[in-house]
């Protein structure tokens, strides 16, 4: 989990995490279909910077912080760049943390509580440099389409959209939609991380104007990133043989930084 909040704050966080997974074991079968793979869980949460502090003091920070016990296999802090403007209000950037399980995610957590309270701490904390908003806290499946790249650098580009699923759809089509896709652009020899996310835990906002699932596009690089978006405006056509099956926004931007890895790439 995220070690980021004052001790009182992460331990009634932990508390509510534990408590939502336990509820979600109950409904979680209504998720999804049988043709997507099991996901990767990404625990995230919105933070915001403090008055002074630069998103490059909050990452070279999360780089350098000893890591304890059992920790999720890759943490990623995102810079937003271009969003919403109600986003840009509230927040500077998002925390998201990589389990291969409810099992993992867990043991991170009762991990972190075990530790004792005179533990060694680094000179600065989380809580010098930024803010979580822990009423943003989530967790997703996270679902990488086959035959994608990585990222194994320390920065990339991002871009997220926020879908709303046709009523005579299911996630399962989103999936064998992106699978097109994908199977699309790795002809023309690109091949960036495409990930299907659908919610899992955590405040479940429009549920009654249909089922939404988050799409995220990963580069390798920023520079994959601009020749990706270049493709379509040279005449590409990524929808070639594929049918919609959902309504998305406009994307959002986001900076990666890459703050933590101990698994394989996500």
């Amino acid at each position: 989990m995220c070690i980021k909040i004052n001790i009182k704050d992460k331990q009634m966080r932990k508390i509510s995490v534990l408590g939502s997974i336990t509820f979600s074991m109950l409904v979680s079968c209504a998720a999804t279909g049988q043709e997507m793979p099991v996901g990767a869980l990404v625990d995230t949460v919105d933070c915001t910077l403090n008055d002074g502090v630069t998103m490059a003091q909050a990452v070279e920070w999360a780089r350098n912080l000893p890591r304890e016990g059992m920790q999720p296999n890759t943490e990623f802090y995102r810079e937003n760049i271009l969003g919403s403007s109600n986003y840009k209000a509230d927040y500077d950037f998002q925390i998201g943390s990589y389990f291969d399980s409810y099992s993992q995610l867990v043991a991170t957590v009762a991990s972190n509580l075990a530790l004792p309270a005179n533990r060694t701490r680094p000179g600065q904390r989380a809580t010098d440099l930024y803010t979580c908003d822990t009423g943003t806290q989530r967790i997703v499946e996270n679902r990488a389409v086959p035959n994608g790249g990585t990222f194994t650098g320390p920065v990339t580009l991002m871009s997220t959209f926020l879908c709303r699923i046709n009523d005579d759809s299911t996630p399962a089509d989103v999936w064998e939609f992106l699978v097109g896709v994908n199977d699309n652009y790795r002809a023309e020899g690109e091949t960036s991380i495409v990930q299907l996310q659908t919610r899992a835990v955590g405040p479940v906002q429009n549920r009654g104007n249909g089922d939404f699932v988050g799409i995220a596009v990963v580069p390798s690089t920023p520079e994959a990133w601009g020749a990706r978006m270049d493709m379509p405006r040279d005449g590409f056509s990524p929808f070639e043989g594929v049918e919609l099956p959902m309504i998305c926004n406009y994307p959002s931007l986001w900076l990666t930084h890459a703050v933590h890895r101990s698994g394989p790439p996500q």
